[in-house]
């Protein structure tokens, strides 16, 4: 299977990237902060430009984990990797032929109001 992995310099998508080629699965990943390995690339989705760089076979799969979680990051920012970045994403799977879309939600659930931590 033909694999698409954003965000694979993250978390998530780095144990998803490793699982799959652990099955012999081929693997293409976006990286954002640290330098792109083999079948990677650097990559930020805000930037219109940067979907050139992504190989235009269609991909059996794409598994879509960029996104912003700091929630003290600019709210500008955040909608324009976490919202549009993901629907730029998946107007490229479109247009590219990819059937199968998985897109990894990075929402953090907090409650300011709450104190010590507690949810009441």
């Amino acid at each position: 299977m033909e694999l698409l992995i954003t965000g694979t310099d993250g978390f998530m998508g780095q144990v998803l990237k490793d699982y799959f080629q652990a099955r012999g699965h081929n693997v293409f990943g976006t990286v954002f902060v640290r330098d792109a390995f083999e079948n990677e690339v650097r990559f930020d989705v805000r930037n219109a430009n940067d979907f050139t760089k992504l190989q235009r076979k269609p991909f059996d799969v794409i598994i879509h984990t960029i996104g912003i979680v700091d929630q003290t990051a600019p709210k500008k920012q955040m909608f324009l990797v976490n919202a549009e970045g993901t629907k730029k994403m998946l107007h490229w799977a479109v247009e590219t032929g990819c059937r199968h879309f998985i897109f990894v939600e990075r929402r953090i659930n907090f409650f300011p109001h709450c104190k010590s931590g507690s949810r009441q």
